[in-house]
C-alpha cells in the first residue's frame, strides 16, 4: 500500500465499501464521504511532484454527535492524522505505520506518529459539529480495500484512542484519452 499525506481540497464522488469500521466509539464517526481518481494535473496541483502515483484523493469526515471530543491533527492545516490501514480478503485489517516497509497486525498508537516531522495539536470538535480532511492513495492499488486512523480524546478524559475509518475500495485508473 503506498503511504501518502494529507491534501488539500477538492473532488466528488467515487467507490465506497460497505465494510463495518472497527472501533468507532458510540457517538463518534471516522467515515468516507467520497474517493475519486484525479486528472495528472489535479494530482500534480493536489499532491506536488514529490508524491508519484498519487492519483486518488479520499475525503473523509470526523464527527462527534454525543459530548465534546479533540482530535490530533498537524498545526498548519488541522486536520487529523493517524495510520493508514489496508483491508485483507478475509476482512482483517492492517495497519501501516508512518515510515514502515510493512503493515502490522497492530497499531504502535499514537506514539507511532513521532515521525511524522511537523508541528502537531490536539484541536477541540463540539458534539454535533465534523471535521472533513482528504488523504491520498495510489491506482497502482487498484481493487484493495484501504482506510485510515484518527486520533480523538474524549473530554474532559485526556486518553488518546485510535479510531478507524470505514474502508474504502481503490478505483482504477481513468481510461486516457486518444
Amino acid at each position: 500500500m503506498n503511504r501518502y499525506g494529507l491534501a488539500g481540497c477538492l473532488l466528488v464522488a467515487g467507490a465506497l465499501t460497505a465494510a463495518v469500521p472497527r472501533n468507532q466509539p458510540n457517538g463518534i464517526k471516522f467515515e468516507v464521504i467520497s474517493v475519486k481518481v484525479m486528472s495528472n494535473e489535479e494530482s500534480t496541483k493536489i499532491a506536488g511532484p514529490d508524491f508519484i502515483g498519487a492519483d486518488v484523493l479520499v475525503r473523509l469526515r470526523l464527527s462527534a454527535s454525543r459530548g465534546d471530543i479533540s482530535f490530533y491533527a498537524l498545526k498548519y492545516n488541522k486536520k487529523p492524522i493517524g495510520h493508514r490501514t489496508e483491508w485483507s480478503s478475509a476482512g482483517e485489517m492492517w495497519v501501516h505505520p508512518i515510515g514502515a516497509k510493512k503493515a502490522k497486525e497492530v497499531s504502535p498508537g499514537i506514539g507511532g506518529l513521532g515521525r511524522v516531522g511537523l508541528p502537531t495539536a490536539w484541536f477541540p470538535l463540539d458534539a454535533g459539529t465534523t471535521v472533513e480532511c482528504e488523504v491520498l492513495d495510489g491506482t497502482s492499488n487498484t481493487g484493495e480495500k484501504h482506510g485510515t486512523s484518527a486520533f480523538v480524546r474524549f473530554l474532559p478524559d485526556e486518553t488518546p484512542v485510535e479510531i478507524f475509518s470505514e474502508p474504502y475500495l481503490v478505483p482504477a485508473a481513468a481510461p486516457t484519452k486518444p
